[in-house]
């Protein structure tokens, strides 16, 4: 009686945690189907041509291909760093860009207000508004002439759901987003940067103006 009381008494202990992460694993693959089909209705309302699309498998988590205006563009998900610090980031990378200069944009928070302080150095539009939102970090002052007059309007009419950062290199722009599109708050972050994102590939380089940039 005591061995059948002692199997018991572990099947009760053990058993919640062995459904807990059983609810996890089943409640991860729902979000990520979930954000599989949110992203393909994103790409059929921006008019993005699918090439491809593997949704959550042992390989990957999500993985989208896709063309539009002669460019590529690549959406994929994946996970950073490790135990409590472990988060998902969706990445979309557009390729074929061209750009004066290689840059990284943030948006503006504590810490980039801390760099200032330091003396880290930003490269500025000359529009007040988006600078006082934004951090451009490049080696050249001509990086601000990526940010059109409404590329600067539409970062600031959004800047509440852009969490993330974009960072041009090697003629391929990527933007990163701190939040998954399997769910109603994560959905309108990504809808939000992927909608940026398209901007950068409406016009070329060449045509691009605004206000004249500086660096300080």
């Amino acid at each position: 009686m005591d061995v059948i009381k002692l199997i018991f008494g572990l099947i009760l202990i053990v058993a919640p945690f062995v459904l807990l992460i059983w609810w996890a694993v089943r409640f991860q693959k729902r979000m990520m189907t979930r954000a599989f089909d949110n992203l393909l209705q994103i790409f059929t309302e921006n008019n993005v041509t699918l090439r491809s699309a593997v949704p959550q498998n042992k390989a990957v988590l999500l993985r989208l291909s896709g063309e539009k205006n002669g460019h590529n563009i690549h959406v994929y998900s994946e996970y950073v760093g490790s135990g409590k610090n472990r988060t998902l980031i969706t990445k979309t990378e557009l390729l074929g860009i061209n750009s004066p200069a290689e840059f990284t944009l943030y948006r503006e928070n504590l810490f980039t207000k801390i760099g200032e302080a330091l003396g880290m150095k930003d490269v500025k539009t000359g529009d007040d508004e988006f600078d006082k939102l934004y951090r451009l970090k490049s080696s050249h002052p001509d990086a601000a002439k990526f940010f059109t007059d409404r590329i600067r309007n539409e970062f600031v009419a959004k800047h509440k759901l852009f969490n993330g950062t974009t960072t041009f290199k090697n003629n391929k722009l990527t933007l990163v987003t701190y939040a998954s599109p399997g769910n109603k708050y994560g959905l309108k972050h990504y809808k939000n940067t992927f909608e940026l994102g398209l901007l950068f590939i409406e016009k070329k380089v060449s045509s691009m103006g605004g206000h004249s940039p500086v660096s300080v």
